[in-house]
């Protein structure tokens, strides 16, 4: 009986044209299929990354990890200079499937995608935790180019317990992060972000910050500094992808 079913799934999402976001084959899954999800979740957990800033550490690094494993894992980024926040997590490296379901997400306006990121956040954060969730927020200017903003998408539509909640604003429409160099993303947004008093408190709160991609971290950092600022006990960034150094 379960396997009937199955083969009527696949049929009744070839008629409908659904496809999996990632790998395009018929799927009735929200946005990604089961088996490009397992994927994304099997390399996830088959990488060591830095217990603070979740870069990608190389197989020399995973091996002492297991050498020490009541120990945090730091890079030396972190080490030398501990940045704003205290942790991050990632669902995995800025490459494909995840960077090409980012950019249908961002660029091409595909929503759909938003429930399916918000359900493998949860997954990624479900013992943790978390007085509120906060996502990176756009400019007035850019929201009203984009028409939305994909961290809110996101957060909006997650299941944790968490209050979800506006609690930073954008003071300025900061340039494009993409194409300067790492100096220059953390000068771009040095004192871009303010925490709005009036929408959500953050006094000795936990608060989670969602971000679709972590790069330099120049974004986050300044993000994190403003909620610190502001009273949060802890800031821990989440994101869809890190590009590790």
């Amino acid at each position: 009986m379960k396997s009937l079913q199955n083969v009527l799934k696949h049929l009744r999402a070839t008629v409908l044209g659904q496809s999996c976001a990632a790998c395009k084959a018929p799927s009735t899954d929200d946005g990604v299929c089961a088996l490009c999800t397992l994927t994304i979740d099997t390399v996830r957990r088959s990488q060591t990354r830095c217990d603070c800033c979740a870069t990608v550490f190389g197989a020399w690094r995973a091996q002492e990890n297991r050498a020490s494993e009541h120990r945090p894992l730091l890079c030396g980024a972190c080490i030398t200079k501990p940045p704003a926040f205290d942790a991050a997590y990632t669902l995995g490296a800025f490459n494909e499937p995840l960077s090409g379901l980012i950019s249908q997400l961002k660029f091409g306006h595909r929503l759909s995608l938003a429930p399916w990121l918000a359900r493998q956040l949860d997954v990624l954060v479900s013992q943790q935790r978390f007085d509120c969730i906060v996502p990176i927020p756009l400019h007035d200017t850019r929201l009203r180019e984009r028409g939305f903003n994909q961290a809110w998408e996101i957060v909006k539509r997650m299941q944790h317990s968490a209050t979800k909640a506006h609690a930073l604003l954008r003071l300025r429409d900061t340039p494009s992060q993409r194409s300067v160099s790492a100096a220059q993303r953390f000068s771009n947004v040095r004192g871009a972000f303010a925490v709005d008093e009036t929408a959500h408190a953050v006094q000795g709160q936990y608060v989670l910050l969602v971000d679709d991609v972590v790069t330099t971290t120049a974004t986050v950092q300044a993000a994190s500094k403003a909620l610190k600022q502001a009273g949060a006990a802890r800031v821990t960034v989440l994101c869809i992808a890190r590009v590790s150094d």
